[in-house]
């Protein structure tokens, strides 16, 4: 088998994979606003297995600029974390 899939390095550091700025959004009831509007808001975190426990994978920053600006983080491996003392990650 052969695919894109295969070539695909592994990150040494952290990196931010897309800012989001000036972020608006519309509730189904027609109300606007920032992300931190009138309704619940988290902080998404991804890691290896879905439990906190585990290493994380990719995180969103918190959110600044009014509830309206935030990154997407792509995390370096804990391989790599522990391999390289004092890496980036």
């Amino acid at each position: 088998m052969t695919g894109p899939w295969q070539t695909i390095q592994v990150i040494q550091t952290s990196t931010r994979i897309r800012p989001f700025t000036t972020s608006n959004v519309t509730t189904y009831g027609g109300g606007h606003g920032s992300i931190l509007g009138r309704w619940a808001t988290s902080q998404l975190i991804d890691t290896t297995n879905g439990t906190p426990a585990a290493a994380v994978v990719a995180n969103a920053s918190v959110l600044s600029n009014g509830g309206q600006d935030f990154s997407i983080w792509l995390r370096c491996p804990p391989s790599v974390t522990s391999r390289y003392a004092g890496s980036a990650c």
